[in-house]
């Protein structure tokens, strides 16, 4: 499932969806989405760094299931790699 996601692209596709960004140091970021109470907790990823894909596999379902992204658009996502940098 990953096609050369970088955690930069994957962030700022998060926040273009209204996630609110709060770090925890050193150990985690934690991704908010209030109009939907969704919220990802990821892993310390360097900005250029490939999202592996447990990952992706849990922002997917994350965003799936809070009624944030279809399926279809999520894997239209990948397939034309708009997600890639």
């Amino acid at each position: 499932m990953n096609k050369g996601i970088t955690f930069a692209k994957l962030d700022q596709f998060l926040q273009s969806l209204g996630f609110a960004v709060n770090r925890v140091p050193a150990s985690h970021i934690l991704y908010e989405h209030a109009a939907s109470g969704a919220a990802l907790g990821l892993r310390l990823f360097k900005a250029e760094e490939l999202v592996d894909p447990g990952t992706l596999a849990v922002v997917r379902r994350t965003l799936i299931d809070n009624g944030l992204i279809d399926r279809e658009r999520w894997d239209n996502l990948l397939r034309e790699r708009s997600l890639a940098s």
